[in-house]
């Protein structure tokens, strides 16, 4: 029986040791990781307030050439956008000149047609007072010729 409980307190022993062991380890890696976080803070408190350094800044060639090609592409867009609408602009001012033009022209001949037409009524006006003369004159002509008769 003494064996019995010394075997299960040697098996107690070593538990316990082994519980220290892993406790000790535990804790080395807890301050470590308390120590790095701790540091990492420092740094990171150091950085937020510490001015931006860009002289000390390097860009890749891929990155680079990203950011070139994003400009150029944003700013072809843009002219690509507008340069219809500037096309679109420039017909619509041509079309709208051309019927300015269209319209003025039209003016100036209906003025014409009606300064045309003006002078021929009072052309047919004329010769109707004429005709209407001539036609007073034949009769008193008949009429006299039939009285001297």
């Amino acid at each position: 029986m003494f064996q019995l409980v010394r075997a299960n307190h040697e098996q107690a022993e070593q538990g316990h040791k082994r519980l220290r062991d892993d406790y000790r380890d535990h804790e080395d890696r807890l301050v470590k990781i308390e120590a790095l976080t701790a540091d990492h803070a420092f740094k990171l408190t150091a950085l937020s307030t510490a001015a931006p350094d860009f002289s000390r800044m390097t860009l890749s060639p891929g990155m680079v050439i990203g950011i070139v090609t994003a400009i150029v592409s944003i700013v072809g867009g843009q002219v690509a956008s507008t340069w219809g609408l500037r096309s679109d602009i420039r017909d619509i001012n041509t079309h709208l000149s051309e019927q300015a033009k269209s319209d003025i022209n039209t003016q100036r001949l209906q003025d014409e047609r009606a300064a045309s037409l003006k002078q021929a009524v009072e052309s047919i006006g004329k010769k109707q007072e004429l005709q209407q003369l001539e036609i007073q004159s034949l009769r008193e002509t008949i009429l006299n010729q039939r009285r001297g008769r």
